[in-house]
């Protein structure tokens, strides 16, 4: 098999092309997979961004008092937070969960998939352990009900 390149011929024995056929087919299905998984994950970490701003700003909390309140230091504090916010930088689990305390939120609202899931799990946090149990049976009876 011959192939041209830049004016010179090369020449590819057929079992090598077939190799690098198969490894470019793979090559993309690999790049198309990553794909994927970063709009997955970009989907997440906008919820994730949206929600930290909305709450913190409801709160009336300064980029600033969030950072320090979550101990960061007074010189980054402001501005790691509106890192998070604006989706620069990722806030890893420990960050994320102290971010959650601090705002007295569950850390499953910042992730949730959609709107109406985030605010259930807001209601459930916070209510007192008798209302929990009485919304769990109520789900659980609708769940029932729903299957028959």
């Amino acid at each position: 098999m011959i192939h041209i390149c830049f004016s010179k011929f090369y020449f590819i024995p057929k079992t090598t092309f077939y190799a690098v056929k198969i490894i470019l087919k793979y090559t993309k299905f690999v790049r198309t997979f990553a794909i994927i998984f970063l709009l997955m994950t970009q989907d997440a970490k906008s919820r994730f961004c949206s929600r930290l701003k909305m709450v913190r700003k409801s709160n009336k909390i300064t980029q600033e008092k969030l950072g320090l309140l979550i101990g960061l230091d007074e010189f980054v504090a402001s501005t790691r937070i509106n890192r998070y916010e604006k989706g620069v930088h990722i806030a890893d689990p420990n960050t994320a969960e102290r971010i959650a305390q601090v705002l007295d939120e569950p850390l499953s609202f910042f992730y949730a998939e959609t709107e109406e899931l985030a605010e259930l799990n807001r209601i459930f946090y916070h209510l007192d352990l008798v209302n929990k149990q009485q919304l769990l049976a109520f789900a659980r009876e609708l769940i029932s009900i729903a299957k028959d």
